[in-house]
């Protein structure tokens, strides 16, 4: 069966750590559950493919605010094609 195509838009790495969906998926893998992948969800995949690069110790937030540490290694695993 063939699929449509998921609409696209721009966003900023700061935008997709604060979507709730980034967490979730972030929260899965580092829980060690397996992948919802009927969730057809693009931010919760970006969650659970950062959380494979970093550390189980870095948080997305710091005082609320996503942690620059975070952005960093988000902004560099799309440079590198690590995450879509």
């Amino acid at each position: 069966m063939a699929r449509k195509q998921a609409s696209t838009r721009r966003a900023t790495a700061s935008s997709v750590l604060r979507d709730p969906s980034f967490s979730r998926g972030v929260e899965d893998r580092r829980a060690g559950r397996p992948p919802m992948f009927e969730r057809d969800d693009w931010e919760y995949e970006r969650g659970r493919l950062w959380a494979t690069l970093a550390p189980l110790s870095m948080p997305l937030f710091i005082g609320g605010r996503p942690n620059p540490a975070a952005v960093a290694l988000l902004r560099a695993a799309i440079a590198r094609g690590l995450v879509l």
